[in-house]
């Protein structure tokens, strides 16, 4: 990402994830959305609080 001070972190497990194709599905929404939201600029996300 190209963001100063712009950072997102994901932590995932040391064991393989068994996902069902829709929960896989929602998580992919819910990263796509976090690195959305890390890319705006800092008024933006205060705006959404």
């Amino acid at each position: 990402m190209s963001g100063a001070g712009t950072e997102l972190r994901l932590v995932v497990p040391d064991k393989e994830l068994r996902l069902t194709p829709g929960a896989a599905g929602v998580l992919l929404r819910i990263l796509l959305k976090a690195v959305a939201r890390a890319k705006q600029p800092q008024t933006a996300k205060e705006q959404q609080r």
